[in-house]
């Protein structure tokens, strides 16, 4: 007769932000699978981000396609134009399929 072992898993994601580098990730944190043993926290996914961050919103669908459905993170950054006397800035949207935890 096997053992089987029922281990809690938590994702976070989340944005780090740098000068000069702006990157999503998805955080994956496990419990121990037993009393006495070490839980494991890890970086599942790391993504680089093309411009500074706005927000982030996790989403069970992909809004480019009607029958696609998963694990989604849609992503809104800013987005410089430089004109001749003013900079304006804009918002730019992007997804990102996470699956595969």
């Amino acid at each position: 007769m096997g053992v089987s072992m029922l281990v809690c898993m938590y994702v976070c994601v989340c944005v780090c932000v740098s000068s000069q580098l702006h990157n999503l990730e998805v955080w994956v944190y496990e419990e121990a699978p037993e009393v006495g043993g070490e839980a494991n926290v890890y970086v599942h996914h790391e993504l680089v981000l093309p411009n500074f961050p706005l927000c982030i919103e996790w989403m069970d669908c992909d809004p480019r396609s009607a029958q696609d459905r998963g694990n989604l993170v849609a992503v809104s950054v800013t987005h410089t134009h430089t004109h001749t006397r003013t900079r304006m800035h804009a918002r730019r949207g992007y997804v990102y399929r996470v699956d595969g935890l």
